[in-house]
């Protein structure tokens, strides 16, 4: 009886070392998957009360940096504005979110935070390849599969400044479609992520044309930690 108190309080104290040890490690540091807010942005459609803080989730954390993706779809737009052949380097999405997006939604102090990312374009061309650095930018298809391997992961809502702006939703849920980038050069149709959180990829199909201006945008971000 005296050696199965002695080994219940032994078994006790080790749970409670584990918990205090995994309080120390965790504290002050955010893990993947928690929330954090970080910049502002219109997001509840009213303009009089000012901007909104922008809210992020946490999918990557590697030594001094976090991935960060919006936990909303804050707006949509088109891929690109024509429907002329284009890549990611060049479409006017990634442009519109490393200038007016990224210099209207952080001040100078929180600018500081945001750490440049490299993306090869045309990857599956060697001779096309070519690097884009960003500060913000949009998931691949193999990034959204590898951070959100289960479609209603994916899942997202829309801002009541992007429902107001006419971005595709389930009527239901206000779940909407957003774009996914493509590594590919040339392309005239991008993937999408739809209300049920599965990836369309590109076809002929007119859905997934560059130009459509109603799917949404989720900016993505390296940030210190």
């Amino acid at each position: 009886m005296k050696r199965i108190i002695i080994a219940s309080i032994v078994a006790i104290i080790c749970i409670i070392t584990v918990i205090i040890l995994k309080s120390i490690c965790t504290n002050g540091h955010t893990k993947e998957s928690e929330m954090i807010y970080y910049g502002n942005c219109e997001m509840d459609g009213n303009f009089i009360n000012g901007k909104e803080k922008l809210s992020w989730r946490t999918i990557q954390i590697d030594d001094n940096t976090k991935l960060l993706i919006c936990d909303k779809i804050i707006n949509c737009m088109g891929y690109n504005e024509t429907a002329n052949e284009t890549n990611w380097q060049t479409c006017s999405l990634n442009i519109w979110l490393n200038t007016t997006f990224y210099n209207e939604s952080f001040d100078d102090n929180e600018i500081t935070g945001i750490i440049s990312y490299q993306i090869e374009n045309g990857i599956a061309i060697p001779d096309t390849r070519s690097l884009t650095t960003n500060k913000v930018f949009i998931l691949s298809k193999n990034e959204i599969e590898k951070y959100f391997p289960i479609s209603s992961e994916r899942v997202s809502i829309a801002t009541n400044y992007c429902l107001n702006n006419g971005v595709l939703v389930d009527v239901n849920s206000n779940a909407a479609w957003w774009w996914v980038r493509s590594d590919e050069n040339d392309i005239t149709t991008a993937p999408l992520v739809d209300y049920l959180g599965d990836i369309v990829t590109m076809s002929s199909s007119s859905i997934n044309s560059v130009n459509i201006n109603y799917y949404g945008v989720r900016p993505a971000m390296f940030l210190m930690s």
